[in-house]
Parts: structure tokens; C-alpha cells; sequence
């Protein structure tokens, strides 16, 4: 049976078409159980939502050409208020990020920040933190990038197989060793990133600069 991640389906909301493409690009690659929709204004992503598409994660500019972005927030967290919004702008003005907590986003990230801070962005919200911004979440990835994760060859080379959504027989397969070997080496590369599955061991290495 193949060990694949199970997919998850984020919401771009972003009218720069080629930040919107880029980061879509970067992000599927870095996590290839993403799927992302792009919408480029919020008439789009509310006609998204209205349609019943389940989101695990919105992400939303400010400045959209025919609503504010804090307004779509407010309006989608009124309608949909199970979803899980972060602002990601280049608007980082004391205000804008007040007023974003206030009405309820759980975490405001610029535009300079990388798609692998922004899986350990979203990562950090999913293990409790109710509200997160950019420098908090820069000074704490400078803090882990420190920590001295030793893998070894071979650990690296499995860990850019299942990057790539492969199943451990066929990780084995690619790389010529037995699916016992292969387990033996994730379990202990679990143990050295502090993880307890393939997503966050995915998005633990992305945040270490490890793939």
C-alpha cells in the first residue's frame, strides 16, 4: 500500500499574479500534498468558498482590488468561522497587524518571508498558537536554524525521496536498499527532527534549509 501524504487544499487569495504563481509553485514543491487554489479578488474567493470547497488554510493580502483585505477576513471568519486565516502582505503597518488579530486571523506574515517559513508558520498555528506574525516567527526559525541536525547521507537522500510523495517500498526501490532499511533510517531521522510523521518531518527539514 503506498504511504502517501494526505492532501491538503490551501486558499490564496492575492491579485499579483506572479507572487500568486510563485509561491503556489514554491510551496507544492516544498509540500507536495498541497493543493492550491488562487483567487484574485475576493468576489473569486468567496464564490470559492460558497461552492463548499474546504479550505485548511487561507491566506490573504490586504490589498485586493475590490475589498479591503481585512474586510474579506472579517467577512469570511463571520461566514465560515471554523477556517483558519493568516494575512500575508507587504503591508506591515503596527494597525494593520492589530486589527487583524482583533478580528480574528491567527497570524499576519509579509511577502519577504520564504514559502518554507510559511509552512512552519502554519505548522506552529496547528501545534496551538493562536496568534503568530512575522518577526516573532523569524526570530524563533533563527533560533532553530542554529540547532546542529546531523543526518547522515543517506538519511538526506530518503528525505528528498519522500519529498517527491514516494511510498517507503518505493523509496527502497529508488534507492536500492530494503523497506526494512528504509524504515529503520526514517524512524531515526524522526527522532533527530523531533517529528512523529512524514508531514512534519517534510515540514521540520523545510524549515531547517534541509530540503
Amino acid at each position: 500500500m503506498n504511504q502517501t501524504l494526505s492532501t491538503e487544499r490551501w486558499l490564496l487569495i492575492d491579485d499579483h499574479t506572479m507572487f500568486a504563481d510563485a509561491m503556489s509553485l514554491t510551496l507544492r514543491h516544498l509540500a507536495p500534498q498541497l493543493e492550491i487554489d488562487v483567487a484574485a479578488n475576493a468576489q473569486q474567493a468567496i464564490a470559492q468558498l460558497k461552492n463548499g470547497q474546504t479550505y485548511q488554510c487561507i491566506l490573504i493580502d490586504l490589498d485586493l482590488p475590490d475589498t479591503p483585505g481585512l474586510a474579506l477576513l472579517d467577512q469570511i471568519l463571520k461566514r465560515w468561522p471554523q477556517s483558519v486565516v493568516l494575512i500575508c502582505s507587504a503591508n506591515r503597518q503596527p494597525s494593520s497587524v492589530t486589527n487583524a488579530q482583533q478580528l480574528g486571523a491567527r497570524g499576519f506574515i509579509t511577502k519577504d518571508q520564504s514559502p518554507a517559513d510559511i509552512l512552519a508558520f502554519v505548522q506552529q498555528i496547528r501545534q496551538g498558537r493562536r496568534w503568530i506574525t512575522t518577526d516573532t516567527l523569524t526570530r524563533e526559525l533563527a533560533e532553530r536554524r542554529e540547532e546542529n541536525i546531523d543526518l547522515t547521507g543517506r538519511q538526506h537522500a530518503i528525505l528528498q525521496q519522500m519529498q517527491t510523495g514516494l511510498s517507503t517500498s518505493e523509496i527502497a526501490q529508488a534507492l536500492n536498499l530494503s523497506p526494512n532499511t528504509i524504515k529503520t533510517h526514517t524512524r531515526l531521522m524522526y527522532g533527530k527532527l523531533g517529528v512523529s510523521n512524514r508531514t512534519e518531518c517534510l515540514n521540520r527539514a523545510a524549515e531547517l534549509g534541509l530540503i
